[in-house]
C-alpha cells in the first residue's frame, strides 16, 4: 500500500499534522504542501497543523482551509491533540544526521498521544538512518512504538523501522515523488511571475546555501558556502540565483551576494518566503533554462523530477539512498567536503558550452 492509497481508503478528517514545519526549510515546507494537497483531494476538511511561525504560513502555503497553530504553545498543542482523532507525521528524514532535541521531543510526544491519549498515529514518508545519533535511535524507537502505520521512504528506513515495528512498517517513497499526481495549475501563474522577476535566460544557475543542524557537519557546510561565495566572486558574467531555502534562519554571509559590484549585478537572491510548489513549478516550466548546485535533499529531488541538471552532492545516507534510486553511480557522487570552485566550474561549463 502507498501513502495516497492509505489516505484514499481511510477518512483522515480530524487530523493534526506534525513535522519540522514553519522554519521555512524548502524540503519540510514542500512535504507539508504536498500532504495538504493529498488530504484536500480526498475531501478532508478538518486539519490542524503544528507550525513554528503561524504568521508566515500564508506566505509559504496555499489556503486549503486548514488551521495552523503555534507548536511553541503547549496549550495550543494539547488543545489540537485532544480535538483531533489522528496524528500524522508528514515526511522527512527526521531520524537522521540532523536529529535534534525538537525531533526527540516530538517522538516522545507521539508515544504519549498513542498510549495515554489513545490517538492513532501515522508516519508518512519518513526517514530513519544509521547516520543519526543515539538520541535519534531512541526517538525513532518512541515513534515506531507509537505508530499505527509507518510508510518508510527508502530501504534503509524500512529496514531500521522494522526492527521496532515489523508488522506496521511498509516500504513506500518520499512524498515528493507523488507531486506528479497533484493539481499544479494553481502554482503555475506564480511560477511564471517568479521567472519574470528573476529575469531567467538560458542556463541560469541556481546556487543554494544551507545551514547544517548537525554539529559534526558544520565545517563541511561552512566550506561549501565559502566555495559558493568564491565562485560567485570569480564569475561576474554568470546569471546566478542564490537560494538560501530557509525562511527563518538563513546562512550568514553566503545568503547574500558578494561585495563585488560586478558580481552583485548578476546575482539575484531568491526570497525564501515562496510556496515550495511554486518553486517546483518554476523548475518544471523552465527546466531547459536552469542548472542547480545545492546540497539539499529535496531541491536535488525537485531537479531530478523536473529534468533540471544538477550536481549530485552527497552529505548523508538519505542522499546516497536517493542517488542509488535514480541510478547515479557512487563514482559520480561528490562529497560535500570535496566541493571546489573547479568542480562547480566543470559542471556548469559542461552544460553551458554544449
Amino acid at each position: 500500500m502507498t501513502i495516497p492509497d492509505f489516505i484514499h481508503e481511510n477518512n483522515l478528517d480530524g487530523s493534526m499534522l506534525l513535522g519540522y514545519y514553519g522554519g521555512g526549510n524548502y524540503g519540510d515546507e514542500l512535504l507539508l504542501e504536498i500532504l495538504q494537497n493529498m488530504l484536500s483531494i480526498q475531501g478532508v476538511k478538518r486539519v490542524s497543523i503544528a507550525y513554528q511561525h503561524p504568521e508566515n504560513f500564508s506566505k509559504l502555503h496555499h489556503d486549503f482551509g486548514y488551521q495552523p497553530f503555534s507548536i511553541k504553545s503547549r496549550t495550543a498543542l494539547v488543545k489540537a491533540t485532544l480535538s483531533n482523532r489522528y496524528i500524522v507525521v508528514g515526511g522527512g528524514g527526521l531520524w537522521g544526521v540532523d536529529m535534534n532535541q525538537n525531533t526527540f521531543q516530538m517522538s516522545a510526544y507521539l508515544w504519549v498521544c498513542r498510549w495515554l491519549l489513545r490517538r492513532k498515529v501515522y508516519l508518512f514518508g519518513v526517514g530513519y538512518y544509521r547516520s543519526t545519533s543515539l538520541l535519534g535511535h531512541i526517538g525513532a524507537w518512541f515513534a515506531a512504538k507509537a505508530a499505527n502505520r509507518i510508510f518508510a521512504r527508502d530501504k534503509e528506513s524500512y529496514d531500521n523501522f522494522r526492527k521496532f515495528a515489523r508488522r506496521k512498517t511498509e516500504l513506500d517513497k518520499d512524498m515528493a515523488w507523488y507531486i506528479a499526481d497533484l493539481p499544479l495549475d494553481r502554482y503555475h501563474k506564480a511560477a511564471r511571475q517568479l521567472a519574470r522577476n528573476l529575469g531567467l535566460r538560458a542556463h541560469a544557475l541556481i546556487l543554494t546555501t544551507r545551514r547544517p543542524q548537525a554539529e559534526k557537519q558544520r565545517n563541511k557546510f561552512v566550506h561549501y558556502n565559502q566555495i559558493v561565495e568564491h565562485y560567485i566572486s570569480e564569475n561576474p558574467d554568470k546569471q546566478i540565483v542564490l537560494a538560501p531555502l530557509e525562511f527563518s534562519r538563513t546562512v550568514p554571509n553566503a545568503s547574500k551576494p558578494p561585495h563585488s559590484s560586478k558580481a552583485k549585478a548578476r546575482v539575484t537572491v531568491l526570497d525564501p518566503a515562496i510556496n515550495p510548489l511554486t518553486i517546483y513549478s518554476l523548475f518544471k516550466l523552465y527546466h531547459d533554462k536552469l542548472l542547480l548546485i545545492g546540497p539539499q535533499f529535496h531541491i536535488m529531488l525537485t531537479a531530478h523530477l523536473t529534468q533540471v541538471p544538477f550536481l549530485p552532492i552527497c552529505y548523508d545516507n538519505k542522499v546516497r539512498e536517493l542517488f542509488d534510486r535514480i541510478n547515479i553511480a557512487r563514482s559520480g557522487q561528490l562529497a560535500v567536503e570535496a566541493v571546489t570552485v573547479e568542480s562547480l566550474r566543470h559542471f556548469i561549463d559542461h552544460y553551458t558550452l554544449n
